[in-house]
């Protein structure tokens, strides 16, 4: 209903967005879970707030692709529990 035109410049605004020279000022614990399969946000992005981020923890579901938390809840949601637990939140 709102057009190709609000998509496209959904995806121009996403691209244009660029922190990465910032991502080493994080200084929290981050659970960064990626899917094996995504590809508009691929592995290797998380790869790269893995190695950028101090205190983090990375995982990546096998077969999961940009909608990961939906195919995968469990999987996902265990995660975010576990890592919830231990930051004790």
């Amino acid at each position: 209903q709102i057009g190709p035109d609000v998509g496209l410049n959904d995806l121009l605004c996403c691209d244009k967005f660029d922190v990465l020279s910032e991502i080493d000022r994080i200084d929290l614990s981050t659970e960064i879970i990626s899917g094996s399969m995504d590809k508009l946000t691929p592995v290797k992005f998380s790869d790269y707030l893995a190695s950028k981020i101090e205190n983090s923890e990375y995982y990546v579901v096998e077969g999961g692709d940009h909608f990961m938390q939906l195919q995968h809840h469990k999987e996902v949601n265990g995660r975010i529990e576990r890592f919830l637990q231990r930051v004790d939140v």
